[in-house]
C-alpha cells in the first residue's frame, strides 16, 4: 500500500516532504512499539506505521532513482537495492550486540532513534544531479496513451541523468485516474506477473534452501552458509548484470526475458540436486541473476509505464499481489508436511519464472515489428 499512500501524498507534498512523512512513520513505528505490550496495537504501530513509513521511504528511493538516471538507471537501482543484501549481514550482529545490552524493548527504541537521522537524509531527495544533453527530448509519459514501443522512443543518446519530471502540477494526475491509465495498458499486466513470479520465487526459496540442503544431508552449519552466499550474489548480481543493458549491449526488456529464463532453468535444476556442492553451484548464478530481476523491474516499470505513473504502479503491484504473497507458508507447508518434498514445489516456481520469460519474449516480438514498420 505504500505506493499508494506515496501517489496520494505526493498530489500535495514534494518528494523532499513525502519522504520526510515516510522516515518519521518509519521511526515512530518502533519508538511506540516500546510502550505497548498487546500484540494487537503491536500490529498497528510496527507492522502498519513502520511498514507504510518505511515502503513510502522505498518508494520515494525508487523514484528519485528513476527520475534522475536515464541509461545508468539499471545499475543506480542495482546499487540502491543492494541495502538489503548488505543488511543480512549487518543487522543480525547489531540486533544481537544491542540485545545483549538493553532488551529487545530497549533495541526497539534506539533504533526507532537512529532512524530519526533518516529525516534529514531524506532532503537529499531535494537534489537533482542534472547533465545538460543536446537534442534529447525530455520523457513524461502522463499526456500520452502507454504503448509497447514507448521504450523504443527514447534515443540512445540518453546517457546518464534526466531531469525531475514530476515538479510540476501538470505531472502529478490524480492517483485514480492513473490507476485506470495503467490498468487499460497491457504491458502492465505482463510487467505485475514477472513481478510475483519474481518474488514468489526469490521469498520462498529463501525461505527453504537451508532445509532443503538438510533433506539432502548437508550439515546444519554449512546448509546455513548458504544464505550468506545467497547474499552476497544476490548483490553482485543486482550491480554488475543490469549494466550489460545500461552500456546498450543488450535491450533491458531483453536481459530481463533472459533472466527470467534462466532463474526457471536453475530452479528446475533444484529438484534434481543431491549433494551440497552442486548445490552451491546452482545457487551462485540463480541468486545473481535473481538479483538482476529485482533490480530491473523498477526500471521497466519506469520505462513501460512512465515516471509520473511509477509510485501508483509500486502501489498497484503491491496491493494485488499482497494476498497471494501471503500464500507463501501454506504453499511451502503443503510441500514440506504432505507433498513430502520440495521437488515439485521447485518445479512449480520455475513454471512461473519460464512462462514470464516467454510473455517477456512476446513483448520482444511485438516491440520488434512495431520498430520494423
Amino acid at each position: 500500500l505504500s505506493g499508494l499512500v506515496y501517489g496520494l501524498l505526493s498530489q500535495r507534498l514534494s518528494l523532499v516532504q513525502t519522504a520526510i512523512v515516510g522516515a518519521f512513520l518509519t521511526s515512530l513505528g518502533l519508538i511506540t512499539s516500546v510502550l505497548i505490550s498487546n500484540i494487537w496495537w503491536m500490529t498497528i504501530t510496527l507492522g502498519l506505521l513502520h511498514g507504510l513509513g518505511s515502503g513510502t521511504m522505498s518508494v520515494c528511493v525508487q523514484v528519485f532513482v528513476s527520475q534522475n538516471f536515464a541509461v545508468y538507471r539499471g545499475i543506480a537501482h542495482g546499487i540502491v537495492n543492494t541495502g538489503p543484501s548488505i543488511s543480512a549481514f549487518v543487522f543480525p550482529i547489531l540486533m544481537y550486540l544491542l540485545t545483549s545490552r538493553y532488551t529487545f524493548e530497549g533495541s526497539l527504541f534506539l533504533l526507532g532513534g537512529i532512524l530519526l537521522n533518516l529525516i534529514p537524509l531524506s532532503t537529499l531527495l531535494g537534489e537533482h544531479f542534472t547533465v545538460p544533453q543536446k537534442n534529447t527530448p525530455q520523457i513524461n509519459g502522463s499526456d500520452r496513451p502507454i504503448t509497447f514501443s514507448d521504450k523504443m522512443r527514447r534515443k540512445k543518446a540518453q546517457y546518464g541523468t534526466q531531469k525531475d519530471l514530476s515538479s510540476t502540477s501538470e505531472s502529478k494526475p490524480r492517483v485514480l485516474k492513473t490507476a485506470g491509465e495503467i490498468f487499460r495498458a497491457p504491458v502492465f499486466y505482463f510487467l505485475f506477473v514477472s513481478w510475483l513470479a519474481m518474488y514468489l520465487n526469490l521469498d520462498i526459496i529463501l525461505t527453504t534452501v537451508v532445509d532443503f540442503a538438510k533433506d539432502i544431508g548437508t550439515p546444519e552449519s554449512k546448509a546455513a552458509a548458504l544464505l550468506s552466499y545467497f547474499s552476497i550474489m544476490d548483490g553482485t548480481g543486482r550491480i554488475l548484470i543490469p549494466l550489460i543493458a545500461d552500456k546498450n549491449l543488450v535491450r533491458r526488456s531483453t536481459l530481463w526475458a533472459f533472466d527470467f529464463l534462466v532463474v526457471g532453468i536453475l530452479v528446475a535444476t533444484l529438484s534434481s540436486v543431491r549433494s551440497y556442492k552442486i548445490l552451491v553451484i546452482v545457487i551462485f548464478p540463480m541468486a545473481a541473476a535473481m538479483g538482476c530481476s529485482q533490480s530491473m523491474f523498477g526500471v521497466l516499470l519506469a520505462d513501460y509505464i512512465g515516471l509520473d505513473r511509477l509510485s501508483v504502479g509500486y502501489g498497484i503491484c503491491s496491493m494485488i499481489g499482497a494476498p497471494i504473497l501471503l500464500l507463501k507458508p501454506l504453499i511451502i507447508g503443503y510441500f514440506r508436511d504432505t507433498a513430502g518434498s520440495y521437488g515439485d514445489m521447485f518445479c512449480i516456481l520455475a513454471g512461473l519464472q519460464i512462462m514470464s520469460s516467454c510473455l517477456w519474449f512476446g513483448v520482444l516480438l511485438a516491440e520488434r515489428k512495431h520498430y520494423t514498420v
